[in-house]
């Protein structure tokens, strides 16, 4: 297997040598030398990669790029392979490779690719992690003792983070480890950073082929993480505790819960502290109070630690102590509400009257389509901190606004229908602003002449029919199946549909590249997008044909990948790509909850996988996820986020 490979090595040479600053032009012209590196390695882009993931029979694309490193700023370039050098799979039995570096999965495992010199010698190499193979993670040890680990914060990886406790005046030795192939790692290749960018808490030492010394300078706490430029290697984050200092939980103390709660209104807690390291202080010294930091504000009654909520919205709490150095950390409280995102709808909750606001309807499917409003929705514990079955009595603004619905049938139960609710698309203008178009021919159907929908259709000029029932001589017959939300490369499924009249049920999906489905009811995913799956039962002699139609989500894979470098008042954002997605979001902020300066980019094309973000506050720590989306029609179906990144910028 041989593949040619021309470099154009001009430039490098250029590079090796000396070179002009642009700024001198104009100027005295001054020759400055520069430090310099140069390497191959292997990509699917014009990135370095530790690892690539190769799904299961998936193929993919493998490159040889030059890198030229010039004074800590590299510079990639796909390079051709030379007539004598050869792609090489060193595991052919787990992946193969073709002259032209195409890798296709033969079976799961761990495979070696390279590209060989015309002697045979390994120029460049990387590992591909074929089908349901862990990827390499790099950590943070402690040369001597082991971390604890703090029960109240996650890192990226869902796990719970690693602290340290060192004293002032005390040195912690630390290291670079990994899941696999331990032993080949260079400490010496790892940059260190942390988060006390002035070194006021503590002093990082240099790295040695035994690690890193880290001195405690002052009370404080510190993040600590490292990275490889070489191949884009990062580990999770570490906290050194200095001193006296801790990080502390403002917590319901009955349920230990932190972070993040929720309360029906009238329900009250009793307030606490958890620190970490546990610290040890006069209780009645905390001092409690309400932070102005929310857009939809509730109102709490809040006497010394005890807290009882009053009306529906958010509420932070804070706290204070005069003998606690370190981090603090509020108690976020949903009160009265939530937020539910069925298969066809995002619907509001009440669970003090078990009652629900229709706000978004995205189950369309062809134009014409008549939307009917349900009567009550049952959500589950899987959906709902308050489960159980919800009366829909209220249709939210903007909630049925697509040109492609043509009808709606709204029931009796509900009593309020919001500006803009159903008989309008929206439409944004030059700002950016919403503005609502009325749709031609739209139709409201209702059970009574004083209803809310009958109300509502004569205020906005909508043709309104009130539906009359007919005697029928047949009983109807009933289908009873749900809807799905899956993650594209979930397993297939059974519909689990029945029919009440026994008829025979028939299957057919509005797009099999979305999902397929058997003559028995089993879906197999194909990729992100909706499918809604039509359920026929065919008639007998006692009931009626029947249709129902359920939804098959199919949202896009968590985003793999995630690195972030730093930069002066920017920061570089890269990721995996996704071949099934249609963009991603990125979003960041200043705290790792995303609450403060909270901002998202959404990128719209997929072979974007990486963005640049200016403008950011020198010497601030962002902390950066991405999600993949795919689009249908004008929703977006957003997958799980990547694991979180931190970083801090120059």
């Amino acid at each position: 297997m041989k593949k040619k490979v021309s470099i154009l090595v001009a430039l490098v040479m250029l590079l090796t040598t000396f070179a002009v600053p642009i700024s001198a032009y104009g100027k005295e012209q001054k020759v400055q030398a520069y430090a310099f590196h140069e390497h191959y390695f292997i990509s699917t882009e014009d990135y370095e990669e530790d690892e690539i993931r190769l799904d299961m029979n998936e193929s993919i694309q493998l490159y040889l790029n030059y890198a030229t490193e010039v004074d800590n700023q590299q510079f990639n370039s796909l390079s051709e392979v030379s007539p004598d050098w050869y792609w090489e799979s060193a595991n052919p039995d787990i992946v193969k490779i073709s002259e032209d570096g195409m890798a296709s999965y033969v079976s799961e495992g761990i495979a070696k690719i390279l590209v060989n010199d015309e002697k045979g010698m390994e120029q460049a190499s990387i590992n591909l992690l074929a089908g349901d193979v862990e990827a390499k993670k790099y950590s943070i040890t402690r040369v001597n003792g082991e971390f604890q680990k703090n029960p109240y914060e996650y890192n990226g990886d869902d796990e719970e983070m690693l602290y340290a406790q060192i004293d002032v005046g005390e040195t912690i030795n630390l290291k670079i480890d990994s899941n696999r192939d331990s032993d080949q790692i260079v400490q010496t290749d790892w940059e260190w950073d942390s988060s006390d960018y002035d070194e006021e808490m503590i002093q990082l030492g240099e790295p040695t082929e035994e690690g890193i010394a880290i001195k405690g300078i002052a009370d404080g706490v510190v993040t600590i993480y490292a990275y490889n430029n070489y191949y884009d290697g990062y580990t999770s984050d570490i906290t050194l505790y200095v001193g006296d200092a801790c990080s502390y939980y403002v917590a319901d103390m009955e349920e230990k819960a932190t972070g993040w709660r929720y309360m029906d209104i009238g329900e009250s807690l009793t307030l606490g502290v958890l620190t970490v390291p546990t610290k040890n202080v006069e209780a009645a010294k905390w001092e409690w109070y309400i932070e102005e930091n929310v857009t939809y504000p509730g109102e709490v009654s809040l006497k010394n630690n005890t807290l009882t909520a009053l009306t529906q919205g958010d509420v932070s709490i804070g706290a204070a102590h005069p003998d606690i150095v370190g981090e603090r950390n509020s108690l976020e409280l949903q009160i009265g509400y939530d937020d539910y995102w069925g298969a066809d709808a995002d619907y509001r909750l009440y669970p003090q009257n078990r009652t629900a606001k229709l706000r978004d309807w995205y189950g369309l499917e062809d134009p014409g389509v008549k939307v009917t409003v349900p009567v009550t929705i049952t959500v589950n514990a899987d959906y709902c901190f308050r489960p159980g079955t919800y009366t829909v009595t209220a249709i939210g603004k903007g909630a049925i606004c697509n040109s492609r619905t043509k009808s709606v049938v709204v029931p009796n139960t509900v009593t309020t229908i919001e500006d803009y609710g159903v008989g309008y698309e929206r439409v944004y203008d030059d700002n950016g602003d919403d503005r609502y178009l009325k749709i031609a021919g739209f139709t409201i159907y209702g059970y009574s002449d004083t209803s809310a929908a009958a109300k509502y259709a004569a205020k906005n000029g909508i043709k309104y029919v009130n539906l009359a029932s007919n005697p029928v001589v047949k009983k109807n017959a009933a289908i009873t199946a749900k809807s799905f939300i899956k993650t594209y490369g979930n397993k297939p499924f059974s519909l689990g549909a029945k029919a009440n009249s026994g008829g025979k049920l028939t299957y057919k999906s509005s797009s099999t590249k979305v999902a397929t489905v058997s003559s028995t009811g089993r879906v197999t995913l194909k990729g992100p997008g909706k499918a809604t799956i039509t359920i026929t039962a065919a008639a007998t002699a006692n009931y009626n044909g029947a249709t129902k139609r359920v939804t098959i989500t199919v949202k896009p894979k968590k985003i793999t990948g995630l690195k972030v470098k730093k930069g002066k008042k920017r920061m570089t954002v890269s990721w995996k790509r996704d071949k099934k997605a249609t963009g991603y979001q990125i979003t960041y902020a200043q705290n790792k909850k995303f609450k403060k300066g909270k901002k998202t980019i959404t990128i719209s094309k997929n072979k974007t996988i990486k963005r640049t973000v200016k403008k950011l506050k020198a010497r601030k720590t962002y902390y950066v996820k991405v999600r993949a989306y795919k689009k249908v029609g004008k929703t977006k179906i957003y997958g799980a986020y990547s694991g979180t990144k931190k970083v801090k910028v120059r």
